[in-house]
């Protein structure tokens, strides 16, 4: 838990002079869990001025009253900005597009906020980040999200600079009991930021644990959207657990301790209890200096090309010559240095030299540190020993960060399993790699390769 929530927590719990009552005992009541209980959908979307209506699509996952998978929407209208309260506020409501019936309550709890800076101001939970819960209430009062049933407008404002759209990542419950709640998100953390982005998928099937002094526990599996949520607990002391599984590496801390306090006869929520984690579908079982590889992914800013794809030279390259070609190697990402002076442009910590160049588009006075660029290159063995030299640079609009060359050092963990690689003067991380996806079309940035003179896309 970061420690502005547990400090909250601690400080709310002594103001309210709770003993820490547990549910603990072999006869205590178990409390219930999204795999038997409440229903989720998870959102994922972004609240702009310049957009003053949009509506998102979730399915709900795990719903005992209908059929997994039964739709809801979040629609949102007059989108404005208050610049003297610096807030971003939305009048957001929950329709039930399905044609089964769901008990209320209905609450909206964000589990992302982006930039991580944004804030909500007037969330019900008193939370301010992750784990701010906004609570929907309906006309009739009837206990029951009926179809085609929408709830009444909630305003809900963000406080976020002005100008700047607001990316969120959202979990709607349904049917949830009365008592104290822990809840959040396993999800894929491909970045290893420690914070859910807009492109980061909710993992299903992992194992939550939840324990209460002195003896009791409890466990759960994260429904399709990677949600899990504990109900009908009381206030007491808690530690949230996800446990190990081979093909996950966690990027957060995997353990969390949350303290429940009660204010008014009300056990409060904690609904932020997140865990990120690498998917490890595994590097290739081999790699050696001078094999060829095509790698995918993104460029971290640290020198480190995080890789999320790796393949075989002759993955979808049919169009080229192969690693005979003199120009064959390439590389496609951000320009992290120029030196003008000795004519010498470095992508992703590889530097390339214009000696040679036949076909440039961009002259080095035309870029600077940042631009995104195509560059294919040759290596050279000179005087002072071998160099990459440019034969082609244009500019590059691809999705994804790309290296194809030949493999000139390997590195392994002390057992012996292969982490990263250098490739082209790149040096790339393949901890999190997946295998080689021979139906990758990536149209974003390969395509292009085959339309000479025109500008990568």
């Amino acid at each position: 838990m970061p420690p502005h929530l547990l400090a909250r927590n601690l400080a709310m719990a002594l103001l309210a002079t709770l003993a820490l009552t547990g549910c603990g005992d072999d006869d205590a009541t178990a409390p219930r869990t999204t795999a038997d209980q409440a229903a989720s959908g998870v959102l994922r979307g972004t609240i702009s001025t310049e957009a003053p209506v949009f509506e998102m699509q979730a399915a709900l996952a795990g719903a005992t009253d209908g059929p997994p998978g039964a739709p809801l929407l979040i629609r949102g209208q007059d989108v404005r900005y208050d610049a003297t309260e610096g807030a971003l506020r939305v009048d957001l409501t929950v329709f039930n597009a399905s044609d089964q019936a769901f008990g209320e309550p209905v609450s909206l709890t964000f589990v992302s906020l982006i930039p991580a800076t944004a804030t909500v101001l007037d969330a019900d939970n008193e939370e301010t980040g992750p784990g701010a819960r906004i609570d929907l209430a309906f006309a009739d009062d009837d206990g029951q999200w009926t179809p085609g049933e929408a709830s009444e407008p909630r305003t809900v404002s963000f406080g976020i600079d002005a100008g700047v759209a607001l990316g969120f990542v959202a979990r709607v419950d349904v049917g949830t009991p009365p008592g104290g709640a822990i809840g959040g998100m396993v999800w894929h953390d491909r970045d290893q930021d420690g914070a859910m982005g807009l492109d980061e998928p909710g993992l299903p099937g992992v194992a939550v644990e939840l324990t209460a002094a002195p003896d009791a526990t409890w466990f759960t599996l994260t429904g399709p959207d990677g949600a899990y949520r504990f109900d009908g607990l009381e206030a007491g002391f808690y530690t949230v657990t996800r446990l190990p599984r081979p093909d996950l590496a966690p990027t957060t801390s995997p353990q969390m301790q949350v303290i429940l306090v009660q204010e008014d006869g009300e056990v409060a929520d904690f609904l932020a209890a997140d865990f990120g984690c690498l998917v490890q579908t595994g590097p290739p079982d081999s790699l050696q200096v001078g094999d060829c590889r095509h790698v995918k992914g993104d460029w971290l800013g640290d020198g480190v090309l995080q890789v999320q794809e790796i393949c075989p030279c002759d993955h979808d390259d049919d169009d080229d010559d192969g690693p005979g070609d003199d120009c064959w190697s390439r590389l496609r990402g951000p320009v992290t240095a120029l030196d003008r002076t000795a004519g010498t442009v470095t992508v992703m910590g590889a530097t390339l030299h214009l000696t040679g160049a036949t076909d440039v588009e961009l002259a080095l006075d035309d870029l600077a540190v940042g631009d995104r660029v195509h560059a294919e290159v040759q290596r050279v063995d000179g005087e002072d020993g071998p160099r990459h030299e440019l034969c082609r640079l244009r500019t590059f609009e691809g999705a994804h960060d790309r290296v194809r060359g030949v493999v000139s050092e390997v590195f392994t963990d002390a057992g012996g399993h292969l982490t990263g690689a250098v490739i082209l003067g790149v040096v790339v991380d393949l901890t999190g790699a997946d295998g080689c996806d021979d139906d990758d079309d990536d149209d974003d940035d390969d395509d292009d390769d085959h339309h000479d003179g025109q500008q990568d896309r």
